[in-house]
């Protein structure tokens, strides 16, 4: 049976999820009421970036590490998005599940050179790859509805991924995204509560960040002296007498 903390526990962190899950939904339904189209724009941007902030909340939290390509990836799944999307004309949904799973196979290829290292050499390990991607997307360009692996058009308009037929106007894709941040975030935190996610927390614990720790802290200058130690501490130390006294007290003669 589970004990009565360990279910209280859970219970906080299903209202928790809960609550966050709901209140980026919430976002996305009131926002586009309030704002313009300017700010639409620019918030389902930020929504859409917030994505691979949280996986380097993730990589920090839980392991203690220091990620520097997280818009790098983000760059590697948008540019296969682009390419299924216009190369294969793919749905919307299968374009963005085609570009995370990509982005995820860059990162896991490129991080298994990096496993041995942490701190300051991690962090410059995952800059230098952020560096090559972007010196590798400023020659070659996103794709945009052109023929070949590259996808390029040149000397005409570029084209744009079709939206999704559920959200062709920019409050209703605003909605979309947030719907898409929110199914993220609820799933980066169940991977927290499962077996690999507490065991990952486990082994990162002497890398972790201070202030980033999971378990309860006991600080020994709280803790209370059981009285059967004071009395022992308040005993007084019986002093020697007679000779003993004598020979401990004497001074040394010169």
């Amino acid at each position: 049976m589970t004990p009565e903390p360990v279910q209280r526990e859970r219970r906080a962190a299903r209202l928790a999820l809960l609550r966050m899950v709901l209140a980026v939904l919430a976002i996305g339904a009131l926002v586009p009421w309030v704002a313009n189209a300017y700010w639409i724009k620019t918030l389902t941007s930020s929504l859409a970036l917030a994505i691979a902030a949280a996986g380097a909340a993730l990589l920090y939290g839980q392991l203690g590490l220091v990620s520097l390509c997280q818009y790098a990836l983000l760059g590697v799944g948008g540019w296969v998005a682009l390419r299924v999307g216009h190369g294969l004309q793919w749905p919307f949904e299968a374009c963005v599940l085609a570009g995370g799973l990509s982005a995820g196979v860059v990162g896991m290829l490129a991080g298994l050179p990096a496993l041995r290292l942490k701190g300051l050499y991690l962090a410059l390990v995952t800059l230098m790859l952020a560096g090559g991607f972007q010196v590798v997307v400023s020659a070659t360009g996103f794709p945009d509805g052109g023929a070949g692996f590259l996808g390029r058009i040149s000397g005409s308009e570029r084209l744009m991924l079709p939206r999704p037929a559920i959200a062709q106007g920019e409050g209703a894709y605003f909605a979309y995204v947030a719907a898409w941040l929110a199914a993220v975030l609820a799933l980066l935190d169940l991977h927290r509560r499962t077996r690999a996610g507490r065991s990952e927390d486990r082994r990162a614990a002497p890398n972790r960040a201070p202030g980033t720790h999971r378990g309860r802290k006991h600080p020994t200058h709280h803790r209370k002296t059981p009285p059967q130690h004071r009395r022992q501490t308040r005993t007084a130390t019986p002093r020697p007498t007679g000779r003993s006294a004598n020979r401990l007290g004497a001074a040394p003669r010169v």
